[in-house]
C-alpha cells in the first residue's frame, strides 16, 4: 500500500520590485535627504513614478516612495508658499518706504514754499512752478495727493500697496505747520 502523499505547496519566489517602483523610491528618498539644499524639487517626480508603479504592481517600495514623495512634495509646497509670503512682505515694506520718503520730500517742499511765499500752496503744481527743484519726478499727482485743509494744515495721501487711492491701505498724514514739530 502506498503511503499517502502529502502535498506541500512550494513557496513562490518573491516578486522583485519593478524598476519604476525602485526609481520612484530612490528619487523620493534622495529628495528627502537633500530637502534642506533644494532636493525637494524632485519629490513630485518620485511621487509620480511611485504612483504609476503602484497601479501596475503594488509593493513595498512603491508605497514607501509614495509616502516619501508626498512628504517631500508637501515640504516643497510649504517652501514655495513661505517664499511667496516673504516676497510679499518685502514688496510691502519697499512700497511703504517709498511712500514715507515721498511724503517727507513733499512735506519739505511745502514747508519751503510756505517759508518763501508765506502761505501754503493750493496744489503741488504751484510748488513745481515756483520751486522747480523742490520736488522730483516721482512726486506726481498719481503717486501722492496734496490737500490744503486750512492756512496752516495740509494733508498728504499716498495710494499704498495696491497703487489706488481711496482704499484702506492708503497712507494719510496730516501736517499742521502752525504748531512746532514734536
Amino acid at each position: 500500500m502506498p503511503l499517502p502523499t502529502r502535498h506541500i505547496p512550494r513557496e513562490r519566489p518573491p516578486v522583485p520590485a519593478s524598476r519604476l517602483a525602485t526609481a520612484g523610491f530612490v528619487i523620493s528618498l534622495i529628495s528627502l535627504i537633500l530637502a534642506c539644499v533644494g532636493g525637494c524639487v524632485i519629490a513630485p517626480i518620485g511621487l509620480t513614478l511611485s504612483i504609476i508603479a503602484t497601479t501596475k504592481r503594488p509593493g513595498g517600495l512603491s508605497i514607501a516612495g509614495i509616502v516619501m514623495g508626498a512628504l517631500g512634495s508637501m515640504y516643497l509646497l510649504a517652501f514655495i508658499g513661505g517664499f511667496g509670503v516673504m516676497m510679499f512682505a518685502f514688496r510691502s515694506a519697499a512700497v511703504r518706504n517709498d511712500d514715507l520718503n515721498r511724503i517727507a520730500r513733499v512735506h519739505s517742499a511745502v514747508a519751503a514754499f510756505l517759508e518763501s511765499q508765506h502761505r501754503l500752496p493750493l496744489k503741488l503744481d504751484e510748488i513745481r512752478e515756483r520751486l522747480p527743484t523742490a520736488l522730483d519726478d516721482q512726486d506726481t499727482n498719481a503717486l501722492i495727493h496734496y490737500t490744503r485743509a486750512s492756512d496752516s494744515v495740509f494733508i498728504l495721501r499716498t495710494p499704498g500697496l495696491d497703487a489706488e487711492f481711496g482704499n484702506s491701505d492708503d497712507s494719510v498724514r496730516v501736517f499742521d505747520l502752525s504748531s512746532p514739530p514734536r
